[in-house]
């Protein structure tokens, strides 16, 4: 029997999106109705402390829309102090993978992005992305997939020639839906997405 691990945790409204492996090295979807939990301090001895030594009690004001509408509400009010973590993702895995995750790495598919921008304004910035992508490459199982604004034909590569960054961005969208479910690099993803919604 193998140890329960995830590659991909998320929050979505009052729930979290979990994909990972279970006991058996099955592959599992789930949707979690999740509630978070925060720290705050109190008189009595409990065996929640924070790092200068105050004792705090663990509180659970109910869903995740419920926990933020509470620290807002109590954030920066004299007396009250809050303690956690706001990323309740976070949260989640600690609830409910402790100690050290074991992963399974041959159940894992793994691929490597490498995202190219023009660089008229400098360097890139992924907060405010003024660049326009000209290229993206994915390796994964040993086989290269090449987008790219342009004609371009490289040896034992796919290449998926590009009429402009939008096409580019909608073609990866596409062929990363299609061909990878790879959670662990989600980020590349949303980033893209991202340039994708602020470029429209």
């Amino acid at each position: 029997m193998s140890e329960r691990f995830y590659t991909d945790v998320l929050t979505r409204g009052n729930s979290i999106l979990y994909r990972g492996y279970d006991e058996n090295g099955d592959q599992v979807k789930e949707k979690v109705d999740y509630n978070p939990a925060y720290f705050i301090p109190t008189h009595k001895e409990t065996k929640y402390k924070t790092l200068d030594g105050v004792h705090v009690e663990k509180i659970r004001a109910g869903s995740i829309r419920d926990s933020m509408d509470f620290f807002k509400q109590y954030k920066g009010v004299g007396g009250m102090e809050i303690y956690g973590d706001i990323n309740y993702q976070y949260q989640f895995i600690g609830e409910e993978f402790i100690g050290d995750v074991e992963y399974d790495v041959d159940k894992i598919k793994i691929a490597t992005i490498d995202i190219e921008t023009t660089t008229e304004h400098g360097f890139p910035d992924t907060e405010n992305p003024l660049e326009e992508i000209n290229a993206v490459t994915i390796e994964v199982d040993n086989k290269v997939y090449s987008l790219g604004v342009g004609d371009f034909d490289v040896v034992g590569v796919r290449c998926y020639p590009c009429s402009s960054e939008q096409e580019l961005i909608e073609q990866f969208l596409d062929l990363w839906e299609k061909r990878f479910i790879c959670l662990a690099i989600n980020i590349a993803k949303r980033n893209l997405q991202r340039k994708f919604i602020t470029s429209q």
